[in-house]
């Protein structure tokens, strides 16, 4: 067995930006989109298996950083009346 100890991160800077638009076809069917551009950077707080300073630039500072795309087709039943 293996084991490469257990690494505790906190956070440095993070924030999201959200981007949705919604297409209505008719009464009953409706197209959800959108864009999500989220930045996180983490920091490592400690590490069980010796000193953090011992450990590489970039395991030390992590960056969580991406683009979401989501795409969503609802349909309601019964009527809106």
């Amino acid at each position: 067995e293996v084991s490469f100890g257990v690494a505790e991160y906190k956070s440095k800077v993070g924030f999201h930006v959200d981007l949705g638009l919604k297409l209505a076809f008719d009464d009953q069917i409706s197209l959800y989109t959108g864009l999500r551009y989220r930045h996180l950077q983490l920091e490592l707080d400690s590490y069980t298996e010796g000193d953090v300073n011992s450990l590489p630039k970039y395991i030390v500072d992590l960056n969580a950083s991406g683009i979401e795309v989501s795409v969503t087709l609802a349909k309601s039943f019964g009527s809106n009346k």
